[in-house]
């Protein structure tokens, strides 16, 4: 190895190997045809995560029947002298038989007519280098990993996993926000176990998207929220073409594939506060078998021209290749009706809306935005958005419903000493979702004040006024009486 280039340059295979998912064949034959024509070829590798990029310019150096030298070149330097570790790092690659790997390469790109005819450079998104003269690139970059990709790349990181059990490791690759880069974390903390190893992706997630997003429960399931049968139903069809998107698209002509590879799956809740907006959303991702992700819209949105942009890409570009699911709550902030441009804040927030948009449209995972004010959405947006879901309040057989399922679950008994109260009282009475589980928890602790295991007509009603009177109404005499008389 040159001297000068000993603590900038490495040759020392790497031990991850080459991922199933990956076509590296298929890449290999597009680089050897261009090589044979006899373009000199510059391989860019688009990748959040440097590693898994190296590790893929590796496998296709190698089915090329070469071998990788990766080099940093450091930006402080002056040009001529990062022109000149160009140069030597391609003398080595040269003389040798290496390709130049590129993990950090000079800017701008040097002028080397004689330089070795393939190289490879591993870029973050959106920091590809610009064109250069005599080169011909090609773009790539690492596939989603599927289910085997995943597996594979877990026994390597955690070599002691391929001892797990089946149902361990399907839980972790399946059910938790696992990418690339949070495969690094597993290998750096050093975990022992299916639990250690969630809850570090768990801390990963949240590293990643920053004071952005806040990683919500997914305790609910499908037998916990009560909607009329129409919305349960466009609910239930949000993760079934999450789960079948991937076949649809298998089933495509490849002549038309093109029209629908931004399939994105993206919903809209519409619907009162206290609706169950939220829930759905939980219910959702435990049904994918994703991490949810509530975006915090007051650190997203900023007032300083090009701000609010950069930020929604962070969360995108954290978010991509994760099985992850982003929730905007208030939606109406960012996609309310487009504005008169009266200055150039008006027209950036209407270019922060179209860009959202895009990026919704080009995101792997799915995307759901909340919003209490569906009036004031755009149509023109909502057009654009898969699923349109609109949260009604409960009638009173929904209520009823609601009102039986926390009492079931707040009572020792079941709820079975208040059936007869609250199916005379609960219908009546008109609350969201939300106020019912309030006035509910009230109840139950009214009953244990009273050293009751049971809750009781007295302990309803307890509820149902602190509630009410937070709108400012007040629970009827007539509605005491239906209590007190079923009490």
């Amino acid at each position: 190895m040159d001297q000068r280039i000993a603590t900038i340059a490495d040759a020392t295979p790497m031990d991850l190997p080459a991922l199933s998912c990956w076509r590296k064949h298929d890449a290999s034959e597009r680089i050897a045809s261009q090589l044979e024509a006899g373009s000199r070829v510059r391989v860019i590798i688009e990748t959040p995560v440097a590693l898994l990029g190296r590790a893929m310019a590796l496998a296709v150096a190698r089915s090329l029947g070469t071998r990788l030298v990766q080099a940093a070149i450091p930006p402080e330097l002056a040009f001529h002298e990062r022109a000149e570790l160009f140069m030597r790092v391609n003398r080595i690659a040269l003389l040798a038989g290496y390709v130049p790997c590129w993990t950090q390469p000079p800017s701008p790109w040097p002028l080397q007519p004689r330089g070795a005819p393939l190289q490879f450079v591993i870029a973050e998104p959106g920091h590809c280098p610009p064109p250069a003269p005599g080169l011909s690139d090609i773009l790539m970059s690492p596939p989603l990993l599927d289910v085997k990709g995943r597996v594979e790349l877990l026994n390597w990181a955690v070599p002691q996993s391929a001892n797990w059990p089946a149902g361990d490791t399907g839980k972790l690759v399946g059910h938790s926000a696992i990418g690339a880069d949070d495969i690094l974390h597993l290998r750096a903390a050093g975990v022992e176990n299916v639990a250690e190893a969630v809850g570090v992706l768990n801390t990963a997630t949240l590293r990643r998207i920053g004071a952005a997003g806040t990683v919500m429960d997914r305790s609910y399931d499908w037998d916990d929220i009560v909607l009329p049968p129409k919305v349960l139903d466009n609910l239930r069809s949000i993760p079934f073409e999450h789960h079948h998107r991937r076949q649809l698209l298998d089933n495509v002509a490849k002549g038309a594939l093109r029209h629908y590879e931004g399939l994105a799956i993206s919903a809209l809740f519409c619907g009162a506060s206290g609706t169950g907006k939220t829930m759905a959303a939980q219910v959702i991702a435990r049904d994918i078998g994703a991490e949810l992700i509530r975006v915090d819209m007051a650190s997203t949105i900023s007032k300083y021209i090009g701000e609010t942009a950069k930020n929604l890409r962070r969360i995108f570009e954290h978010a991509a290749g994760a099985n992850t699911i982003i929730m905007f709550d208030e939606a109406d902030a960012l996609f309310a009706k487009r504005t008169d441009i009266k200055d150039a804040h008006d027209r950036h927030a209407n270019a922060d809306t179209t860009y959202l948009l895009q990026l919704i449209e080009s995101f792997d995972g799915a995307v759901l935005l909340a919003t209490n004010k569906r009036e004031n959405i755009d149509p023109a947006f909502m057009r654009r958005i898969r699923h349109v879901v609109d949260f009604p309040q409960p009638g009173p057989d929904e209520r009823l419903r609601i009102w039986t399922l926390h009492l079931r679950n707040l009572s020792t008994d079941g709820g079975a000493a208040c059936t007869a109260q609250v199916a005379a009282i609960a219908p009546g009475i008109e609350l969201s979702p939300a106020q019912i589980r309030n006035a509910a928890i009230t109840a139950a602790y009214a009953a244990l004040a009273r050293k009751s295991s049971s809750i009781g007509a007295s302990d309803i009603m307890a509820g149902l006024e602190r509630e009410l009177g937070k709108d400012g109404r007040t629970l009827g005499v007539a509605q005491r009486k239906r209590l007190e008389s079923h009490g």
